[in-house]
């Protein structure tokens, strides 16, 4: 506590205030000898701590700097009465101690002198071993919007409500509120949460002094049926350890509060009476700091309880806060109702995530080619398609179309068929493949730019009846199909390394366009997308079936920025759809074209990105989606600095779901499935993974996406990441794209890519310069990467998202076993081997790591203090290595 105040980090944190309303004719005399009496008879009041050697000691000082009061009349027989201590001199209980004392002096009683007692000795070998096999480091809570924790003082607010009938028979009251709390963050969907606690430490002996006899110390929660019997087994083996503070038994940075969420509980004393005068106690003021996500702060007066949440604006909007009261006291009530109740089965108050899209009719029965020639009769000579070697109007886009399909006749291809297209980009490529349609066929897309491997494994699995081609169109033995209704089968990865072909019907394809059309028009699309990613069904057919142009990048101009700009202006391109990845390289390539609508989607949109677009087109569009239910699923268009995918589309229903696909409350992480007219039949020759995948719900068929997102209370979905790029090291969830969104924070980074090689590593096109120091402030330490390696560009699949496998191998530099120290390393190398017992200490070995902690830091501090050398105690958790202190010391 003293170190992160000395560290600048604490704010007004730990300021404990206690105002005290009279009424009535108050001695104003009186009074302040009351006050006066009750620092003489508790010297701990008046006194500062002073360092020796990086140990603390209490010293009388005239100052006071730790704690004061002020009395202020406010009107006729009306004052407030103010003390101020900090937490390092004061806690809950020593509230009551000043008041019953306060009282006792002024109705002229008066105070002996406490007896003088030693200090207990403190087990803290003992201590070090049980925290040892106990400590992890907390993970960052899931609590209702909270989006991103962080670990140093904020601007607070408060909200007060009263718990009434807590009492469980056999239980204290703590032990069914603390169980409660725990119940409600498992609820919430954390794995193992941790809730920070404070204990008391009083003993008989200092029952009646006035001080710090509290300590902080963590709990984690477990998943049991019976959560109060739990609960009070935790507590119980807790108190045992309660005298020595975590900090000096396992090494961790300083920090105001040891979890994301804190609960504290005081009984307080019976109401003190000041002669005549009537007082009103405002035993819960607060001092306008958070210090953590979440604090839980109660005070019992025998009745009803009152709790009061502390949280910051910054991390919790309110609504949110009103939210998890509302839920905590459900969570009270049912376990006072029902004691040994299942965690999962406690009630919460938030309805389920779940959104509809909007009712739209659309021409279902109908086939996309059949609106395609429909729009063709409608205008015949306007332009449909535009390529680098020819323009085809729709009417000669229809008679291609047609030959292909007369062609396919006669190759035998019957209604529901299955034909494959590998073609390069042209409007041939799309003649074929509106003539499969034509011919009744099902075309299933191979980029003639794939291995020649995968293009043979994906002509096995799909087992086409004929094969369109550049040149020829060929008849093949294609097994027999039951593919009537579908449009096309794309092929995606799969986590086996087999890829999946996913079958997509004509209604979810024309689902699609009737309600993307009604969002963002029609007009002149460009075409970047390869034809075998569903990227590119949108960008092919939304145009065609409004009276749309559809522009067809040529391969070269996909590879150079430059020159696709160049085709977007001269071709009067009025829809541009890329991923991130490709957008970041329009942009840089002096993308600034106030007339088009932009489309981001089938990558996470950094919201530094997304401002740079939108300050550059007509509007801008989020949209997301996976191939298994058609291409697009939400969409949102972005118009402030916050990004979210939206809302879904018409016909489309999205739920947020736990593992057992039980809905989360709204606000709460889940897996993102979707319902209604976009999901696709299934997987070609897989059933059990289609069977996995798209499940059968009391809500109907569902598409499970494997996203974490969730419902935000403006009911915008907010995309989180997904699952399977959520890994564990040394025992902590970490979820990378969340490192990838804070470097993209930073200013000098223009992409990022982090991965887990074993320690994390993180991949920058950009200035690698402070990015260290940018993380520490807002993740913990398991989540800043050990290494950043400098790339000319992040490496991209054929479709434009981000290749992870292809980012290289880190190799770590070579270090002497043996480090050779001179001058001022010399000094910091045989002060840290002074204090940590060791000499095997490279430099850049991490002091953490090496078993420091904030005690140790002190020490350090103060010998090198000796030797000449001011080490301000920040810069040793900024740069604790000795090589990052040395460049410290002698930076000018």
């Amino acid at each position: 506590m003293w170190l992160t105040e000395r560290l600048g980090i604490a704010g007004s944190a730990y300021r404990m205030p206690l105002p005290i309303h009279f009424e009535g004719p108050l001695d104003r005399a009186a009074m302040e000898r009351a006050c006066e009496a009750v620092v003489a008879r508790h010297p701990v009041l008046a006194s500062s701590f002073a360092e020796v050697d990086g140990s603390l000691y209490l010293q009388r000082s005239e100052e006071r700097p730790h704690f004061r009061y002020t009395l202020t009349e406010l009107g006729r027989d009306r004052h407030l009465l103010v003390f101020e201590a900090h937490h390092l001199v004061f806690d809950g209980g020593s509230k009551d101690i000043l008041l019953r004392d306060l009282a006792a002096a002024y109705t002229g009683r008066p105070l002996e002198p406490l007896p003088l007692t030693q200090h207990e000795t403190r087990d803290v070998l003992r201590a070090r071993e049980y925290w040892a096999a106990r400590w992890v480091e907390p993970e960052e809570p899931v609590l209702p919007g909270l989006s991103g924790y962080e670990r140093t003082a904020q601007p607070g607010e408060c909200f007060d409500f009263t718990l009434e009938g807590v009492d469980v028979a056999g239980f204290t009251r703590f032990e069914v509120l603390f169980a409660a709390l725990q119940g409600l963050l498992l609820r919430y969907g954390n794995v193992n949460p941790t809730i920070a606690v404070d204990l008391g430490t009083r003993t008989h002996e200092t029952q009646d002094a006035i001080g710090l006899y509290v300590n902080e110390l963590p709990v984690r929660a477990e998943a049991a049926r019976d959560l109060i019997t739990h609960a009070r087994q935790q507590l119980r083996e807790m108190y045992e350890f309660r005298a020595v503070p975590l900090s000096q038994a396992v090494s961790i940075s300083p920090r105001l509060a040891i979890a994301p969420v804190s609960i504290s509980y005081r009984r307080r004393a019976a109401d003190v009476k000041f002669a005549s005068l009537r007082t009103k106690i405002e035993w819960m003021a607060f001092h306008g700091t958070a210090r953590n996500a979440l604090h839980v702060q109660m005070v019992d007066g025998g009745g009803a309880v009152q709790v009061r949440l502390h949280y910051s604006p910054r991390l919790l909007h309110r609504s949110y806060v009103e939210r998890i009261a509302a839920d905590y006291t459900s969570v009270v009530r049912a376990l006072v109702q029902t004691p040994q109740a299942d965690c999962r089965e406690l009630p919460l108050t938030a309805s389920a995530s779940r959104l509809d899209g909007s009712k739209l009719a659309y021409p279902g029965s109908k086939k996309v080619h059949r609106l395609v020639a429909a729009q063709a009769a409608i205008t015949p000579r306007a332009v449909a398609v535009v390529g680098a070697d020819a323009t085809l109007t729709y009417a000669e886009l229809t008679a291609r179309a047609g030959a292909v399909a007369e062609r396919l006749w006669q190759l035998g291809v019957e209604p529901g068929d299955r034909v494959a297209v590998r073609m390069r980009r042209s409007p041939d490529l799309l003649a074929s493949l509106l003539g499969v349609w034509l011919a009744g066929g099902v075309y299933v897309p191979i980029d003639p730019d794939y291995p020649a491997t995968r293009q043979t494994l994906l002509l096995s699995d799909s087992a086409p009846a004929a094969l369109i081609t550049d040149d020829d169109m060929v008849r093949l033995s294609g097994a027999p199909s039951n593919s009537d209704g579908l449009a096309y089968i794309i092929y995606t990865s799969g986590s086996t390394g087999r890829p999946k072909g996913v079958e997509v019907e004509h209604r979810s394809v024309v689902n699609l366009l009737h309600t993307m059309r009604d969002h963002v028009g029609s007009g002149v699309w460009l075409a970047t997308a390869s034809y075998s990613f569903d990227m590119s069904v949108p960008e092919l057919w939304l145009p065609l079936v409004s009276g749309g142009t559809v522009v067809i990048a040529a391969e070269d101009q996909m590879r150079d920025a430059e020159r696709l700009l160049k085709l977007i202006r001269t071709a009067g391109v009025t829809h541009v759809h890329l991923t991130p990845s490709t957008w970041q390289r329009l942009l840089e390539a002096g993308f600034d074209e106030p007339g088009v609508i932009a489309i981001a989607g089938a990558e996470a949109l950094p919201a530094p990105l997304a401002k740079q677009i939108r300050g550059r087109s007509a509007e801008l569009w989020n949209i997301y989606g996976p191939t298994e239910t058609t291409v697009w699923s939400t969409a949102a268009r972005l118009a402030d600095g916050s990004v979210t995918i939206g809302q879904p589309l018409a016909n489309t229903q999205v739920h947020v779901l736990d593992a057992d696909l039980n809905p989360v409350p709204s606000g709460i992480p889940g897996e993102l499935c979707i319902g209604g007219a976009g999901v696709a039949r299934g997987y070609l020759n897989r059933p059990e993974l289609t069977n996995e995948r798209f499940v059968h719900t009391r809500w109907g068929r569902l598409y499970r996406t494997g996203d974490r997102v969730r419902l935000l209370a403006d009911g915008e979905l907010e995309w989180i990441g997904r699952s399977d790029n959520q890994i564990k090291l040394r025992g902590y969830r970490i979820e990378l794209g969340e490192i990838e969104e804070k470097l993209l924070e930073h200013p000098g980074v223009r992409a990022a890519a982090v991965a887990a090689n074993p320690e994390l590593v993180a991949y920058i096109v950009g200035s690698l310069e402070g990015l260290k120091d940018h993380l520490t402030q807002s993740l913990p330490a398991y989540m800043v990467p050990a290494a950043f390696v400098s790339l000319p560009s992040l490496p991209l699949t054929p479709n434009g998202k981000l290749d992870r496998a292809a980012l290289p191998a880190y190799e770590p530099p070579v270090t002497s076993d043996a480090p050779e120290y001179e001058g001022v390393a010399k000094d910091v190398f045989e002060v840290w081997s002074e204090v940590l017992g060791r000499n095997d200490i490279a430099p850049d070995d991490s002091l953490f790591e090496l078993g420091g902690h904030s005690l140790t830091v002190t020490k350090i501090s103060s010998r090198l203090r000796k030797r000449g050398l001011n080490v301000p105690l920040h810069v040793f958790f900024d740069h604790p290595t000795i090589s990052g202190i040395v460049a410290a010391i002698e930076q000018p």
